[in-house]
C-alpha cells in the first residue's frame, strides 16, 4: 500500500436529505447565478428547479437558467453558456444535474475569464494546451443523480465531436466551493439511469482501487464507495423512492469523486462516447466491464485487490469478474448489448485507436497497461 499522497478538497460538502430546502441558509460565493442544466425537462418538470430558485431567491441570490448541456457537453455548448454568464453579469456559475451538467458549468467558469474556445485549454489528441491566466467564476454543484461524483473532484469532462474527441480537463480552480448532495432529489431517476449512473460510481472506485497511483488515503474512500453500492444499488434500481438506497449511493458517488483515478476502462468508454454521443457513460462502462475486468484478472497484476473488491461485494469465492455480473443481473442490465446503442464491431479498432490516442495517461495508470490490439479485443469480446 502506498503511504505517500497528497490530498487537497476544498469544497464544503453539504449532505443529507433536506439539504436543497434549506439554501437560504447557506452562504453562496456571489450574487447572481447562471444554473447549468441538461437538456431534458426533468429537472424543471419535477419542480426543483423552481423550487432552488426560490431558495437562492430568499438567500439574496438572484438566477438565470442556461440549459444547454447534452448528455456529453461539447466546447460549444461551454461557449454558449459563458456567453450567457457574461452577457447576464453572473458572479457564480451552479451546476445543477448529472455529470454533464456539473462538468459544463465547471467549464463555462473556466471560459468566463479567459479568451478563445475552451479547446485552447485541453491537454492531449488537438487540444491547445494553454494555461488559463484568466479568474474562474466560483462553482456550486447540485447533482441530481449518483454517478459521477463531480461535486466533489476537479475533473470537467468535455467533448469535441468534430474530431470525436472526449477529454478531461483538470485544474484545482473547478473545485466547487460548495456541493449540496440531497438525496432527495435522486428518487425520480428511471431504474436504467439508475444502474447505469450506480456502475459509473462503482468503476470509479474499482478503478481507482487497482490503479497504480492508488494510495491508502484514496483507498480508503474507493473501498467504501464499493461496499456502499454493492448494497444499495439493487435497491435503488428496484424502487427509486428507497430513500436509504439513495443516502447511500450519493455517498458512495462523492466518495469515489474525492479521489478518482481511472484506468484504461474510462479511456475506452471514452471513445465509445465520442463516437456514439448519445450513449450514456455509464451504460458503456458496463458494456465492456466484463472484457475489462477479464482482462484485469488474466493479467495477474493486482490478484489482491481484485479478491477484496469481490469479497466487499458480497463474493466470497474472490471472483469479481463474477461479482460484477451478480450486480449487473440485480440491476437488470445484464443483457445490455452494444447494438441497443448503434455501435457496431467494425468500429472497434478505430474506438481503439482514438481510446489510446486521446486519453493515454489513464493507460499509464493501468495496472496491466493494454496496447491498442488489446483494447481491440476487449470492444470486440463485448460484442
Amino acid at each position: 500500500m502506498n503511504m505517500s499522497f497528497k490530498s487537497s478538497i476544498p469544497t464544503k460538502l453539504i449532505f443529507g436529505i433536506g439539504a436543497l430546502n434549506r439554501l437560504s441558509r447557506y452562504e453562496f460565493p456571489g450574487s447572481r447565478a447562471l444554473i447549468v442544466t441538461g437538456r431534458g425537462r426533468s429537472i424543471r418538470e419535477s419542480g426543483w428547479l423552481d423550487r432552488i430558485c426560490e431558495g437562492l431567491k430568499k438567500a439574496g441570490v438572484s438566477c438565470c437558467v442556461f440549459s444547454g448541456a447534452e448528455q456529453n457537453p461539447t466546447a460549444e455548448n461551454v461557449a454558449d453558456g459563458a456567453k450567457m454568464a457574461k452577457y447576464e453579469k453572473c458572479d457564480f456559475v451552479i451546476g445543477l444535474g448529472g455529470g454533464s451538467a456539473m462538468d459544463c458549468a465547471k467549464a463555462i467558469a473556466v471560459m468566463t475569464g479567459n479568451m478563445g474556445d475552451f479547446w485552447d485549454y485541453m491537454y492531449g489528441a488537438t487540444g491547445g494546451k494553454k494555461i488559463p491566466e484568466g479568474p474562474f467564476l466560483p462553482i456550486v454543484a447540485i447533482p441530481t443523480t449518483a454517478g459521477t461524483g463531480s461535486e466533489m473532484n476537479n475533473c470537467a469532462v468535455i467533448s469535441k465531436n468534430a474530431t470525436r474527441e472526449k477529454l478531461g480537463f483538470v485544474n484545482d480552480g473547478i473545485y466547487p466551493k460548495i456541493a449540496i448532495v440531497d438525496p432527495a432529489i435522486t428518487t425520480t431517476v428511471p431504474s436504467n439511469f439508475t444502474a447505469y449512473q450506480g456502475f459509473d460510481a462503482l468503476m470509479h472506485a474499482c478503478e481507482s482501487i487497482v490503479n497504480k497511483k492508488e494510495h491508502i488515503y484514496g483507498h480508503m474512500h474507493a473501498v467504501k464507495a464499493v461496499e456502499l453500492i454493492a448494497k444499495y444499488l439493487p435497491g435503488a434500481v428496484e424502487d427509486g423512492g428507497n430513500i436509504e438506497a439513495r443516502e447511500g449511493l450519493a455517498l458512495a458517488a462523492s466518495l469515489a469523486g474525492m479521489y478518482m483515478m481511472c484506468t484504461a476502462e474510462h479511456a475506452i468508454e471514452h471513445a465509445m462516447s465520442a463516437f456514439h454521443p448519445d450513449l450514456p457513460h455509464g451504460a458503456g462502462l458496463v458494456l465492456i466491464s466484463d472484457a475489462y475486468w477479464s482482462a484485469v484478472s488474466d493479467s495477474h497484476t493486482c490478484d489482491e485487490a481484485l479478491r477484496d473488491m469481490a469479497r466487499i461485494m458480497g463474493r466470497l469465492d474472490g471472483d469479481f469478474v463474477a461479482a460484477i455480473g451478480d450486480l449487473k443481473k440485480q440491476c437488470g442490465i445484464n443483457t445490455l448489448k452494444m447494438s441497443d446503442f448503434g455501435i457496431t464491431k467494425q468500429e472497434a479498432a478505430a474506438i481503439a485507436e482514438n481510446a489510446r490516442t486521446t486519453m493515454g495517461v489513464l493507460f499509464i495508470n493501468d495496472p496491466m497497461r493494454p496496447n491498442v490490439e488489446d483494447v481491440q479485443t476487449m470492444l470486440e469480446r463485448s460484442f
